[in-house]
């Protein structure tokens, strides 16, 4: 009994200091996601461009750096599409904000880390992304999936009751095509794979959303996790192999809702 007592206290002292490490560790990168973000933003020009939508303001960004491709989609206006092949789109929404228990402290990590969900697009025109999720209600709902790119649909679907005050479009820097081959094919061999609930803690055969976006970058040769501990969207947006394409803000102007809606282009 003794010897039990002493193997789970020792356990409650790695987990906790795991933990701990890990929000220490987020907090000083939020602060170099925050600044990558409002680099990116304050580039953007107004854009005269109509949606059918008046709440929606766009902002166009000429690409300045060597490694900012346009000549892949970034956003498909008439399509409501983020990004093309291997594009990641990351958001910092409440991935519990139906529990009213822990709801609260979700929505505080996924603000602070970027912990909401993360995607990664399958083909060059952006109609589809791999994803796996964890608060499915049925267990196959937990697994790896191939499924449409709605992130915009569904907010815009959603309106005033939206839940991703952040969606972030990413793109790695100077990838061949075999590259993006490579990525694509391993996220597709893990569907059905289930979602891992451990989080910090990586396993072979099971994924969370950030996780399975690193592990398919992996595959190819490309580590886009910044701190190489456990991936998280601060991770991905911080990496220094991978640039801002895409920014969706939701903000109040006067007790309104309007969405900022920033994008690279050369302004063809």
């Amino acid at each position: 009994m003794i010897l039990l007592i002493k193997t789970i206290k020792k356990l409650f002292i790695l987990i906790f200091g795991v933990v701990f490490v890990f929000l220490v560790n987020g907090t000083v990168e939020i602060g170099f996601v925050n600044q990558k973000i409002e680099a990116f933003k304050a580039r953007g020009v107004p854009a005269d461009i109509s949606d059918g939508i008046p709440e929606n303001h766009y902002f166009l960004v000429e690409p300045i750096h060597d490694y900012e491709d346009v000549s892949r989609s970034v956003f498909n206006v008439e399509d409501r599409l983020i990004g093309s092949k291997t594009d990641i789109v990351v958001t910092n929404r409440n991935p519990m904000r139906d529990n009213k228990n822990i709801g609260w402290a979700t929505g505080l990590l996924a603000r602070a880390f970027y912990l909401g969900h993360a995607t990664i697009n399958a083909d060059d025109a952006g109609t589809e992304m791999f994803e796996v999720i964890g608060n499915g209600a049925n267990a196959s709902d937990n697994e790896v999936i191939l499924a449409p790119n709605d992130w915009i649909t569904y907010e815009e679907w959603l309106g005033e009751d939206g839940v991703s005050p952040m969606i972030i479009g990413l793109r790695v820097k100077y990838t061949t095509a075999d590259q993006r081959d490579q990525t694509i094919a391993y996220a597709d061999a893990q569907i059905g794979k289930p979602y891992n609930f451990s989080f910090i803690f990586n396993r072979n055969n099971s994924y969370y959303c950030t996780d399975l976006v690193s592990r398919s970058f992996s595959s190819a040769g490309i580590n886009i996790n910044y701190d190489y501990f456990a991936t998280t969207g601060n991770d991905l947006i911080a990496s220094r192999q991978v640039y801002v394409i895409f920014v969706r803000e939701t903000v109040v102007v006067a007790g309104i809702k309007q969405y900022n809606i920033y994008f690279l282009s050369n302004g063809e």
